[in-house]
C-alpha cells in the first residue's frame, strides 16, 4: 500500500503564482502527514505491506524549482486542472521504482 507524499516545499517562497502563503503550505504538509500515518496504521492493520512514499518526494514537491519538482503545482486554465499536486512523468516513475523495491525486497 503506497503512503501520501508530502505535496509542497514549506521552505519555498511563495510558491509562485498560486501564492501559498507558509502557514498554508505548513497546514499543507501537516496533513499529508496526517494522511500517510493513517495510511501506515491501515495497511499494519491488513496485514500489508507499507511503501513510504514522504522521503523519496523530499526536495522534489510543488514550489520547488520546476526542474527538480517531480509534483504538479496548482495547473489550471480555466480552474484546476487534475494535474494540480498529482506526480509529473519522473514523479511516476519515482513511485513505480519505490513499489517495484519493495516488491523485491519481499522475495
Amino acid at each position: 500500500m503506497l503512503g501520501y507524499p508530502r505535496l509542497v516545499d514549506e521552505g519555498a517562497g511563495s510558491c509562485g503564482a498560486i501564492g501559498l502563503s507558509a502557514l498554508k503550505r505548513k497546514q499543507i504538509t501537516h496533513n499529508a502527514d496526517h494522511l500517510a500515518a493513517g495510511i501506515a496504521d491501515a495497511a499494519g492493520r491488513a496485514g500489508v505491506r507499507f511503501v513510504e512514499m514522504r522521503l523519496p518526494f523530499i526536495g522534489h514537491e510543488a514550489c520547488t524549482p520546476v526542474a527538480t519538482e517531480w509534483i504538479h503545482g496548482v495547473s489550471s486554465d480555466l480552474g484546476l486542472a487534475y494535474q494540480t499536486f498529482h506526480p509529473k512523468r519522473y514523479g511516476h516513475a519515482v513511485v513505480y521504482t519505490y513499489m517495484l523495491s519493495a516488491e523485491i525486497s519481499k522475495l
